[in-house]
């Protein structure tokens, strides 16, 4: 599968960290972001940053597994990480199912007092991508589905 252009414009100027295709498994997911923190720390991303790029590529990989290839094995995804002057940016191409429609909104925060037991299954991370990305992207078309946010304030040597 191949949809992550090396050459891509928007490249130029940019630190690449990262760049690998992985299967649509959790296992996968998992072990990508242990690459990932790997590769942020070495190109001297600072602790909070690798941890923020973290709880937004699980989100966002997770999601990719449960949702796009939910009905199939064999799916591939395509993760691409780069350092920009903006802050780090994550770029996810896979084959799967597209979102019907825009992104998800996701859930609102829950207000105070709301019991344990009462909380729902999920549904926050849409919630939790928005409030920690920038220039959130997706489109679909030709049969994949592309995803670009940039974490912001990335601290890199």
């Amino acid at each position: 599968m191949s949809g992550l252009q090396a050459d891509d414009p928007e490249d130029r100027g940019v630190v690449p960290v990262m760049t690998s295709e992985i299967p649509g498994t959790y296992d996968a997911v998992r072990e990508a972001l242990l690459a990932m923190r790997r590769k942020l720390s070495q190109a001297g991303a600072d602790r909070d940053t690798i941890g923020t790029v973290e709880m937004v590529l699980a989100e966002i990989l997770n999601n990719v597994v449960e949702h796009a290839y939910h009905d199939r094995a064999g799916g591939h995804i395509l993760l691409k990480i780069t350092c920009t002057e903006n802050g780090i940016r994550i770029t996810v191409a896979d084959d799967g199912t597209p979102i019907n429609g825009a992104l998800p909104e996701g859930r609102a925060a829950l207000k105070d007092g709301t019991e344990l037991d009462d909380l729902p299954e999920g549904g926050f991370g849409w919630s939790l991508i928005r409030m920690l990305v920038n220039d959130l992207q997706y489109h679909s078309g030709d049969g994949r589905n592309h995803l670009r946010c940039v974490v912001p304030h990335a601290s890199v040597k």
